[in-house]
């Protein structure tokens, strides 16, 4: 695990959408891929085409040989449509060339054209069928090495698939009929046992008796059932009469209604009618000496004679009322016994209804099933007449219309297979190009170097073609280079106002450094010296490479003296400097080459230089030998206050800038982040150069 950088990270701009950016970024490294190892896809489509060509070049000839057969129409009777064989229609066509080309039929077909020919020696043959489109014919082909057996195998196949269809209908039919006997012997019985059943019944019960009898009975139930309600509802009327009377006052001068007064509506003579009579009276004479009351003196005779006569008619009109109550009562009793006497009457007649209707259902049930059995009987041996007319009747439903024709010869599927070889070359191609891409673990965009690596990226500076072997120029004040020189600008702004946290100085002595040979590193820290120089800094820049250090090549200064007799202590390091046609830039070159470089840079001479320059310059810049190559590197990184960590497009390899960063960490150096050099500005993550082109095109005024 890499310790945590000594410093705030920065946050990086989203370049693009993440999917889009991975998808785009994707796809320009795979047309890269693709455009730089062409001839691997190349390779591979021509090993496929020329395997496939030599295939079909050494494979036997074929023979193929062609008929057809069709559905004919067929007449026949309904009764034989009802019996007769027939197949499922909805996926006939397919069901059919399913058989033609099975397995049974061509062992059928070997089998006859052995009997009928056993002069052709077998071989293998392979029939197709398939139907014409919108027609109700098939067609078969048939290819096989031998032409003479091809066409006999074909014309047998058609021949085994008839007799084939033919010992299905048969099969079909006699288990049919095998299964319609068994129904029919079952219903025989049956049906012998349900006639005795019903002979027994009809002889131990009359009938026609039994169905008068549930009628009669019905019907008599009906009318005791009617009476029995009219006495029901005259015994409740009588009881509620008598229930009245009994709560009535004992006085008929009360003024009150008499309840038996509601027994004269229901007896027209006799007490009851009486009583109305002398009720009516005795009112009369009330209602007399009422009225005479009012114009006779209360002692006047007419007046007793009234009194009298009302008198004798209150005790008549007792006598009356209490002969009326008592028939009443006599007739409530009576109707009391003859509903009693009805119910049981209904009930015994009831019984013998649900005997009768009992009866009568077991009879007809018994009918029924006989007449069913009867109709199912006359129905399955109408079936079995009707399949033995239908067995004796063509049914065929496909017959031969073209006998297989003579058999040619042919290539078999030479498009296909050249067709299949450019296939296979170039999956090939693509699977060894992938496997390629999947090794190669060189980051060629800003997206994919910020999934692979977790430090903060400074700077990208594009790609700026050279020829042959010559180096970059250095960048000078008015140089024309615009983005080139925007580019390192924007690595010095993320320097100067770089978060740096809190006890901790600005880095005044960069390191510039990177994983592998070729990175372009030199270059970088050459121009990124000049750049610093261009804001009014004083910058120095040492070519700390005292093996293959080129600086001095790109200023046009002089090898040595330099750093290597510097840290030698043959001279003082003020006397090495040169002053670079860039102003507020010096430069120490490598000097003498040397082989014990690494003991140098570990003396005290070295950190007295980096002392002293730190303090007489800016900003001091050292140009380091890559860390994979040397030990330099990482025994001077410690002693400076970052490091710049040099990565190129498409040429470093991620496993090595891993392994470089990890050496750093281990020995606690502060890696200030990475400057991805030698972009590609065409793929999709830089879209933004095209703007900086814009604005540093000149425009006329």
């Amino acid at each position: 695990m890499n310790p945590q950088p000594a410093f705030i990270p920065l946050p990086q701009p989203a370049i693009m959408a993440s999917w889009s950016a991975a998808f785009f970024t994707k796809l320009h490294r795979y047309k890269a891929l693709i455009k730089r190892r062409w001839w691997i896809l190349a390779i591979c489509v021509g090993l496929g085409f020329l395997y496939q060509s030599v295939k079909i070049f050494q494979a036997a000839p074929v023979y193929v040989s062609s008929s057809r057969m069709m559905v004919p129409p067929r007449m026949s009777t309904l009764a034989q449509d009802k019996a007769a064989y027939s197949e499922e229609t909805f996926n006939f066509f397919g069901t059919q060339t399913t058989l033609m080309e099975s397995g049974e039929v061509a062992r059928r077909a070997a089998e006859r054209v052995k009997a009928t020919k056993p002069e052709l020696t077998p071989s293998p043959v392979s029939v197709r069928a398939y139907q014409n489109p919108k027609t109700s014919i098939f067609g078969l082909t048939a290819e096989g090495s031998d032409p003479l057996y091809t066409q006999a195998f074909l014309d047998a196949t058609m021949e085994s698939f008839i007799r084939f269809k033919d010992d299905m209908k048969d099969q079909t039919s006699d288990k049919t009929l095998s299964s319609i006997w068994e129904q029919l012997d079952k219903l025989q019985k049956e049906l012998k046992q349900q006639e005795d059943a019903l002979f027994n019944f009809q002889k131990n019960n009359d009938v026609i008796f039994l169905r008068e009898q549930s009628n009669t009975a019905g019907e008599y139930l009906v009318n005791l059932e009617k009476e029995l309600a009219e006495k029901r509802k005259e015994f409740q009327l009588l009881d509620t009469i008598l229930k009245g009377s009994s709560r009535e006052p004992t006085s008929l001068n009360s003024g009150q209604t008499d309840t038996l007064d509601a027994a004269g509506e229901l007896f027209k003579d006799g007490p009851e009618a009486d009583y109305q009579k002398a009720k009516k009276d005795l009112d009369f004479d009330k209602n007399q000496l009422a009225e005479l009351s009012l114009a006779l003196k209360p002692q006047h005779p007419k007046l007793g004679r009234l009194r009298e006569d009302i008198s004798r008619k209150e005790r008549m009109l007792d006598i009356l009322r209490t002969q009326g109550l008592g028939r009443l009562k006599a007739r409530r009793d009576s109707l009391a016994l003859d509903m009693a006497n009805t119910e049981r009457q209904i009930a015994v007649w009831q019984v013998k209804a649900l005997e009768a209707n009992k009866r009568t259902v077991e009879y007809d049930q018994l009918k029924a099933a006989r007449d069913l059995s009867q109709t199912t009987y006359s129905q399955l041996l109408s079936t079995v007449q009707s399949i033995n007319v239908a067995s004796n009747l063509s049914q065929n439903t496909i017959s031969v219309l073209e006998y297989a024709s003579p058999a040619y010869s042919r290539k078999k599927g030479v498009w296909s297979s050249l067709i299949l070889g450019l296939g296979m070359g170039m999956a090939a191609g693509i699977g060894l190009l992938f496997l390629l891409d999947r090794i190669d673990d060189r980051v060629n965009s800003f997206t994919e170097l910020r999934e692979h690596f977790e430090e903060q990226v400074l700077g990208q500076i594009p790609l700026e073609p050279v020829s042959g072997t010559d180096r970059v120029p250095v960048l000078n004040q008015n140089d024309d280079r615009q983005i080139y020189a925007e580019a390192f600008r924007n690595i010095r702004s993320s320097l100067m106002y770089m978060p740096i946290e809190t006890g901790r100085e600005r880095p005044k002595t960069l390191l510039v450094t990177s994983a592998i040979p070729n990175e372009g590193k030199s270059t970088v820290a050459c121009n990124l010296a000049a750049t610093l120089a261009f804001s009014g800094s004083k910058v120095l820049l040492i070519d700390a490479d005292l093996r293959k250090g080129l600086i001095h090549a790109d200023l046009g200064t002089p090898s040595s003296p330099g750093l290597s007799e510097v840290l030698s202590q043959q001279q003082p390091w003020a006397s090495v400097v040169h002053q670079t046609s860039v102003e507020n830039l010096s430069f120490i070159p490598r000097g003498k080459t040397l082989s014990h470089v690494g003991e140098l840079i570990l003396s005290p001479a070295a950190d007295l230089l980096i002392k002293e320059t730190r303090n007489a310059f800016d900003f001091v810049v050292y140009d380091s030998p890559p860390i994979m190559a040397t030990d330099d590197t990482p025994s001077l990184a410690p002693k400076v206050d970052g490091v710049l960590m040099v990565m190129r497009a498409s040429h470093t390899s991620s496993r090595l800038t891993h392994n470089s960063l990890d050496i750093l960490y281990q020995r606690q150096v502060h890696v200030l982040g990475l400057v991805f050099n030698c972009i590609d500005t065409n793929l999709p993550d830089y879209y933004h150069y095209a703007y900086y082109k814009y604005y540093y095109t000149p425009t006329d005024k």
